[in-house]
C-alpha cells in the first residue's frame, strides 16, 4: 500500500543556511536551517528564541571606537572615542575621578582615537589629529591624568593612518602605523619598528604563539579588492618579518586570536555575500563562512560565552558552539541601536556595543548593553518543496512546541507558499498555559512553502522559546486517487 502522508519535523535549529544571502526562496540547507533570521538566540542547542535586547548606558558624548576586551580591575574597564577616554563599569560610565579624560594636544584639533590598551599599569590611546599625523596619549587609570604627546615625545610622531594595537606575549605593545608596525617596549616607543612593503597599509594586528599577526592591505586605494593583501608574522625583534607572509585575495578587515586560533575577516568581492570569515591555517587561509555585510575592524570582534561575535552593518553575527560536544551555529543575535557602528566587546561577559546617528539634526551617541530580549527577532525556515510529478500536496497540520512561558509572551506565525506568491497569517502563539500550539486551522494545497516566525508583538522580558516544529500532510494523485 502506498503511503501518501508526509511529515516534516524541525527539532533542532542550525542557524543561517549556506549562501543564505543569494536567494530569498532557497530550499538549500538542513531542515533546521534559516533562509533568513534576525536577533535570535540558538546558543542553547535545544531551543530557538529571541536574541539580545539592548539597554542604554548614559554618559557617552562621542562615538566610542574601542572598548577594551578585558576588565582592568574588578568591574572596571576603559574605552576610547574621538578625544575622550572613558572609564566603564558593567552598568555605567564613570563621570568622576578625572574621567572622561580629554585628549587635547596643543596646536591641533580633531583628535580622534582608534584604540586603547592597558600596559605596565598605564593606558595608551592611539589617535590621529588635524595636523595630518598621529600620536599616543598616556593615561593614569586611577585619576585620568593624561599626557597627550607621550608618543611624539618618546620616539616620534605617528602617520595619519588607522592605529590598532595589541599587547603581545613578548611584553611589548604592537600597533599599526600606515605601512609600519610600531612598538612600545617598556618606556620606549618606535613608530617604525617594522618596515612593510610600499603602497600598503596595516589595518589589523593580533598575537599568537611567538608572533604579532599583521593584516596588510595593498594597494591603498578605495573601491578595490586589495588582491595583493597578506598576513605577516613578526616576533618584535627581527629586522624583518620572520616567515613568509600568507597571501589573501581580498581586503583584510580584522584578525582576532582566540584559544590559539587566529581568525580572519576579509572581503574578496564587492557583491552580495562578498565577506568571508575564516582562519589562518599554516600558509593558507581556510574559509569558514561567507556573510553579507561590511568587514568588521578588530575592535568590533569579541568572545561571547565561547562563541565568536562580530559587528557588521549594524548586526551582531555569532559563530561557534557553547560546548565542545554541541554543533556549531551561525546566526545574527542583536541589532545595534543606531545606524553607524562603533565598538563591540564583552569585558564583563555581556555584550557592549556603541553607535552613532544624526537624529533631527542632533548628533546622538549610544553605549548599549545586552539586556532582556529583542522584539525585532525573526526566523524564516528554508523552503520545503512538496512538488512531485504525479501528485498534489496538502498541508493538514502545523504544530509548534514551546517551553511554558509567562503571560504576555507572544509569537506571530505565517506561512508563505506556492513559490512566494501566496502568504497566510497563522495563529498567534499567546496561550501561556499550553506548550503544544496548533497554528494551522484550514488545510492548504501547496507546491512549496516556508514558515515565518516573528516576535515583534512579543515581550522583552517574557520570551517565547520554541522547541520544535511539526508539519504534516498528504499527497493526492492528480487524478484524485492513488
Amino acid at each position: 500500500m502506498i503511503d501518501n502522508n508526509f511529515e516534516i519535523v524541525i527539532s533542532s535549529f542550525d542557524g543561517l543556511a549556506p549562501a543564505y544571502y543569494s536567494n530569498s526562496w532557497s530550499s538549500y540547507g538542513n531542515k533546521g536551517s534559516a533562509n533568513s533570521l534576525k536577533d535570535v538566540d540558538i546558543s542553547d542547542p535545544s531551543i530557538l528564541t529571541q536574541g539580545a535586547g539592548l539597554a542604554d548606558i548614559t554618559g557617552v558624548t562621542t562615538l566610542i571606537s574601542s572598548i577594551m576586551k578585558n576588565a582592568v580591575s574588578n568591574d572596571t574597564t576603559f574605552a576610547v572615542g574621538e578625544n575622550k577616554v572613558y572609564k566603564l563599569t558593567p552598568s555605567s560610565v564613570v563621570l568622576t575621578g578625572g574621567f572622561p579624560a580629554i585628549i587635547d594636544k596643543t596646536g591641533v584639533t580633531e583628535e580622534k582615537a582608534d584604540d586603547i590598551v592597558y600596559y605596565n599599569s598605564y593606558l595608551y590611546a592611539f589617535y590621529n589629529h588635524s595636523g595630518s599625523l598621529g600620536d599616543i596619549a598616556k593615561i593614569t587609570p586611577s585619576n585620568g591624568t593624561i599626557d597627550p604627546i607621550w608618543g611624539s615625545s618618546n620616539g616620534g610622531t605617528l602617520n595619519y593612518a588607522p592605529h590598532y594595537a595589541i599587547v603581545g606575549g613578548n611584553d611589548m605593545v604592537g600597533f599599526t602605523n600606515g605601512r609600519f608596525i610600531g612598538l612600545i617596549d617598556g618606556d620606549v616607543m618606535d613608530a617604525g619598528a617594522l618596515d612593510l612593503p610600499e603602497n600598503s597599509q596595516a589595518d589589523t594586528i593580533s598575537w599568537n604563539g611567538d608572533y604579532f599577526i599583521i593584516g596588510l592591505n595593498s594597494p591603498v586605494v578605495t573601491g578595490a579588492n586589495y588582491n595583493q593583501s597578506a598576513v605577516y608574522f613578526w616576533d618584535g625583534f627581527a629586522p624583518s618579518w620572520n616567515i613568509p607572509p600568507v597571501s589573501v585575495n581580498g581586503k583584510i578587515g580584522a584578525i582576532y586570536t582566540h584559544n590559539g586560533v587566529s581568525y580572519i575577516w576579509y572581503k574578496d568581492n564587492n557583491g552580495v555575500g562578498g565577506s568571508v570569515f575564516g582562519y589562518i591555517n599554516g600558509n593558507a587561509i581556510t574559509p569558514i563562512k561567507r556573510f553579507n555585510g561590511e568587514l568588521p575592524n578588530q575592535n568590533q570582534i569579541c568572545n561571547y560565552f565561547g562563541f565568536i561575535a562580530w559587528l557588521s552593518s549594524n548586526e551582531v553575527f555569532v559563530w561557534g558552539a557553547g560546548d565542545n560536544e554541541t554543533p556549531v551555529k551561525f546566526f545574527k543575535h542583536a541589532t545595534n541601536a543606531l545606524s553607524t557602528d562603533g565598538a563591540l566587546s564583552t569585558p564583563f561577559n555581556e555584550l557592549l556595543m556603541t553607535s552613532y546617528e544624526v537624529i533631527k539634526t542632533v548628533p546622538t551617541y549610544k553605549l548599549s548593553k545586552a539586556s532582556g530580549y529583542s522584539t525585532n527577532a525573526k526566523w524564516d525556515t528554508i523552503v520545503f518543496n512538496l512538488t512531485t510529478p504525479n501528485s498534489i500536496a496538502t498541508i493538514d497540520n502545523i504544530i509548534i512546541v514551546t517551553e511554558k512561558f509567562e503571560a504576555g509572551g507572544k509569537l506571530d506565525t505565517k506561512i508563505v507558499y506556492n513559490q512566494n506568491k501566496v502568504e497566510k497569517q497563522l495563529e498567534q502563539i499567546n496561550n501561556h498555559e499550553k506548550i503544544h500550539h496548533q497554528i494551522l486551522n484550514n488545510a492548504i494545497i501547496a507546491t512549496d512553502f516556508k514558515l515565518e516566525l516573528d516576535w515583534s508583538n512579543g515581550s522583552t522580558t517574557k520570551p517565547v522559546k520554541v522547541r520544535g516544529i511539526y508539519i504534516s500532510g498528504h499527497f493526492t494523485a492528480k487524478n484524485g486517487t492513488f
